[in-house]
């Protein structure tokens, strides 16, 4: 594994204090996979103090100094660096009622999620492996580092994440942590919708979302409101994920089509998604039953009422988006045809001079938009006026 300089400064600074110090948890892992590393936590004997007494030279923030963790920038990279830790107990299934820190990289490994992210590295001791990682990745296994059910009452969340790397990474979980999940899912009542949130946009853009929600459709329920939707239909629903483009928006509206756009906006809302994806969700849904275009015609007045992104994820959810089609919108919006009302050659003002007063100016620009789009008029100033004087004024 070769470290990026910005990494080895970090660790030089540590190591030269006196300090252990390893890359720790996904960096490892993505590197065994052969997966883009995006970023490098990093753990250390060092304590929260020693570990700013020995980056002096960096610029450092006491992000979660309480906890052991304290981020250094490197060459503008940010670092986590935590000191080693053993946890007590989890009254509320997230958080450690207290740290305790520890010398030993062993207690730090044992009380992480899975064996798959329960590696360490530096490049005098190679990759540290105490739980199985190694042979787990090899064998394409989610499972838990010692007891499962301990591990899921001690983080809730860590049921959504088993699930998510499973879908992400293609992976099965190993029998007694699905067992486990199965048995516990219920403790992610205790969870905060937004982390939910955070952990399903990811979940449901794997390469095998589709097979992790119809395995696991009780438990997505469960999440997402039994209520609103049953594990029946996201079982059905989930079937079409694969063929989908890997955008939150288009898979959630994806599961959520069935249901309708009020059940959809009830169940974002729940979860604190952002306003663009409940949005999205919304008018993908409330589209879903869309009919396949059969005309230039029929594709501008589209156009006109979803904009050209969302009418294609609308065509592309329904699986009617063609090559052709494509084509004709391409067409529409380079040769800048009118399908919009400030595309036409005459506004409000025009009106307004005219006489018009009030709501007649929207109507009357309404209608004079859809006989463009229509062909029966053409996108021209005068003759547009001509028409307004010859047939809309009295």
């Amino acid at each position: 594994m070769i470290l990026p300089i910005y990494v080895k400064n970090v660790l030089g600074a540590l190591e030269r204090a006196g300090h252990e110090c390893y890359c720790v948890g996904g960096c490892v892992r993505n590197f065994l996979l052969s997966i883009p590393i995006s970023d490098y936590d990093v753990t250390t004997s060092a304590l929260p103090s020693e570990t700013l007494s020995a980056l002096y030279d960096f610029k450092t923030i006491e992000t979660g100094i309480k906890h052991g963790t304290v981020t250094a920038i490197s060459d503008s990279h940010p670092i986590e660096i935590t000191t080693y830790r053993s946890e007590n107990t989890y009254s509320d299934h997230r958080h450690p009622d207290s740290v305790s820190f520890s010398k030993t990289l062993g207690d730090d490994l044992s009380r992480r999620d899975f064996t798959i992210n329960a590696l360490a590295f530096n490049e005098k001791s190679g990759i540290i492996d105490l739980f199985g990682g190694i042979q787990d990745i090899e064998r394409r296994l989610i499972k838990t580092v010692g007891n499962p059910d301990e591990r899921f009452n001690e983080d809730a969340l860590r049921i959504l994440r088993a699930l998510r790397f499973a879908s992400i990474l293609g992976f099965d979980i190993e029998e007694k942590t699905s067992e486990s999940i199965r048995k516990n899912f219920g403790l992610l009542s205790f969870i905060s919708k937004e982390r939910i949130y955070s952990e399903l946009t990811r979940l449901i853009c794997g390469n095998s979302a589709e097979k992790i929600i119809k395995d696991y459709a009780e438990i997505f329920s469960f999440v997402l409101g039994n209520e609103l939707i049953s594990a029946n239909a996201l079982e059905i629903a989930a079937s079409s994920l694969s063929a989908l483009p890997k955008e939150p928006h288009i898979r959630f509206a994806a599961l959520f089509k069935g249901i309708g756009a009020a059940s959809a906006q009830s169940i974002l809302f729940s979860l604190k998604s952002d306003k663009n994806t409940l949005q999205s969700v919304i008018t993908l849904v409330s589209a879903s039953e869309i009919a396949l275009p059969k005309s230039r015609i029929e594709i501008k007045k589209l156009l006109r009422n979803y904009g050209a992104k969302s009418l294609k994820d609308i065509l592309v959810l329904n699986e009617i988006y063609s090559e052709e089609i494509q084509k004709e919108i391409s067409d529409i919006l380079e040769n800048g045809e009118c399908f919009k009302l400030c595309d036409l050659e005459i506004s409000g003002a025009d009106l307004l001079s005219l006489g018009f007063k009030g709501k007649q100016i929207g109507a009357a620009l309404e209608e004079i938009l859809n006989l463009v789009i229509e062909e029966k008029l053409t996108n021209n100033k005068e003759k547009l006026i001509e028409y307004i004087k010859k047939s809309l004024l009295v």
